[in-house]
């Protein structure tokens, strides 16, 4: 019984972590055209919303994987924003950004230090 409840929770963290993939997939695909070019201060906080969006994709992974490290979670997150990246360039309108990678670790970098403090572990060990 206590095996059913353990998967049906770890299901839920897998469920979250590929809808939040998705959110990040489909909010990347989006063109850069059409109502031209986002102001300065728009620019700024699109570049940096970066940051919390892979912050919390590397907490999701890593409750969803369980893995006794955070070797997966970040390996997987890292991926996932150079992948992002590379279909992004295809995207009329958009462009693959070192920025935006570097952003990205930035947030998989904040995600850790909190993890490793005991934040945001919401499974069992």
């Amino acid at each position: 019984m206590m095996k059913i409840a353990w998967y049906r929770r770890q299901s839920v963290w897998v469920i979250l972590s590929f809808l939040f993939m998705l959110v990040i997939f489909l909010h990347s695909m989006k063109t850069g055209t059409g109502a031209g070019r986002p102001s300065s201060i728009k620019q700024v906080i699109y570049n940096f919303a970066h940051v919390p969006a892979y912050m919390v994709l590397t907490i999701l992974l890593f409750n969803a994987i369980r893995s006794q490290t955070l070797t997966w979670a970040i390996f997987v997150s890292a991926a996932y924003g150079v992948f992002i990246e590379y279909v992004q360039s295809f995207n009329p309108g958009r462009t693959a950004s070192v920025m935006d990678e570097g952003l990205n670790v930035v947030g998989i970098v904040i995600a850790v230090m909190l993890i490793r403090k005991g934040m945001f572990n919401f499974t069992k060990r």
